[in-house]
């Protein structure tokens, strides 16, 4: 399996090699067979543009993901990830940074593994696994782990 990782934003500084792990491990949890995995790491302004180009809503969202798997046996695909949208959603529920990166990495192979969040019930149910998976992964992966703000 196959996993990169590219943050396009200069003045944030985070282990990719971690997050890396996060994703083929939750790939395996998820018995999800990965050719090739790009995690992209973007501002909302880059976000909120293949929001609109590609689902017609302007809006600030913070994950996208993009199967191209040409092949049923191995998936291959895109997950883009707001950074703006971690801060502040770490702000928000008062998590660290590291771990809401982690919950959105999860979140993105969850859509890749072919969960939905866009009926109630589906999104309930992928919530509470995002959760458990997040969880285990802090545990796991996020000790001592930091992402470092600096002014740019």
């Amino acid at each position: 399996m196959a996993v990169e990782l590219t943050n396009t934003l200069e003045n944030i500084r985070l282990p990719q090699t971690k997050f890396k792990e996060i994703a083929q491990w939750t790939c395996t949890e998820l018995n999800l067979q990965i050719g090739h995995l790009d995690i992209i790491l973007v501002s909302d302004a880059y976000l909120c543009d293949l929001h609109r180009e590609f689902f017609n809503d302007p809006s600030k969202t913070d994950v996208i993901t993009f199967d191209l798997s040409d092949d049923a046996e191995k998936k291959e695909g895109e997950i883009y990830i707001s950074l703006d949208r971690a801060i502040e959603h770490s702000r928000k529920f008062n998590v660290s940074i590291a771990n809401e990166v982690c919950r959105l990495i999860i979140h993105g192979c969850l859509h890749l593994a072919g969960y939905d969040d866009r009926e109630e019930a589906s999104r309930k149910k992928m919530k509470s696994l995002e959760d458990r998976l997040t969880d285990q992964a802090d545990r796991s992966f996020l000790k001592n782990v930091t992402v470092e703000l600096t002014e740019g």
